[in-house]
């Protein structure tokens, strides 16, 4: 609930309840919270200042955990599963209140392993209570790994017509099946429109599985698989066990916020990002974030 509009005036009382506290406790013009929503940090501040102004902004948010590695095989089973993508939260226009520092986090994709070991997971995002699971390796016995939750899309078995193929992993948008990963999801809140989350590409000895949305390749034969993109949170491709190479990394996640124009995003040290700006909105991309990291409205 914002403060009165231009043409009304405004009360110590009204000021006090949209920052949530009694009506009647004091408050002063050089109040730092009163300052923070009127949006004069220093100096000379009147009333009229606050008109239309709220405690709360309006934010969007995509939150994509990281994407896990793609598997090589084991025993009779040739070729491992590829990794699936990581999961996400997404909301449009959500109310926060400024002044709070929410906790940041961008999750690292797994790392391809060499052996018949299990592929690593993605590891979880987060935006305030919103945390997003990585996506779950392949096999080795030839299963791609599930998206990460809350979306758990499958991956894929062993092909039908090759026994010792490893499947795509699944996408943070679907489920697959065969050798090509699932695919991902769209965001535009970084201000340009891009996919996240794909399922990394399975591999037998004559396909070469593509991976979608940000996951990584599968590679046939002695090929090396591809890794999941940075920041976009794909599986990594699979691969044959006699392979020199291993397993294809996972991809990274991100954390895309969009805030109105007039209003700025404050990052704790840690925090990597970068920011772009229309006449509507500020948006940010954040790249790299720890579990202490935060980020304040103001």
């Amino acid at each position: 609930m914002a403060l009165p509009s231009s043409g009304s005036a405004i009360s110590f009382s009204q000021i006090n309840t949209e920052i949530g506290r009694s009506a009647t406790a004091a408050l002063s013009m050089d109040d730092a919270t009163l300052r923070l929503v009127f949006g004069v940090s220093s100096g000379q501040i009147s009333m009229s200042q606050g008109q239309g102004k709220s405690y709360a902004l309006n934010v969007s948010y995509f939150v994509l955990a990281g994407g896990a590695a793609g598997a090589k095989g084991v025993g009779g089973y040739s070729y491992g599963g590829a990794g699936g993508g990581g999961g996400y939260y997404t909301g449009a226009d959500v109310s926060f209140q400024m002044g709070v520092a929410y906790t940041v986090t961008v999750g690292a994709g797994g790392t391809g392993v060499q052996g018949s070991q299990a592929s690593n997971p993605g590891s979880p995002s987060q935006f305030s209570t919103y945390t997003p699971g990585g996506g779950n390796g392949g096999s080795n016995y030839g299963d791609g790994g599930s998206s990460g939750s809350p979306q758990n899309n499958s991956g894929a078995g062993r092909f039908s017509f090759a026994q010792y193929s490893g499947g795509a992993g699944g996408g943070a948008g679907g489920s697959t099946g065969g050798s090509t990963g699932g695919a991902g999801v769209s965001s535009s809140y970084s201000g340009s429109s891009n996919t996240y989350g794909g399922g990394g590409g399975g591999s037998s000895d004559y396909v070469s599985g593509s991976g979608q949305d940000g996951g990584g390749n599968g590679a046939a034969q002695g090929g090396a698989p591809s890794s999941g993109a940075a920041n976009r949170g794909g599986g990594g491709g699979s691969t044959r066990i006699e392979n020199g190479n291993p397993g294809g990394s996972g991809g990274s996640g991100v954390v895309l916020l969009r805030i109105p124009v007039a209003r700025t995003a404050t990052f704790s040290a840690g925090v990597t990002q970068t920011s772009t700006s229309d006449a509507t909105y500020k948006y940010y991309r954040i790249t790299a974030a720890g579990a202490s990291d935060t980020v304040t409205f103001s």
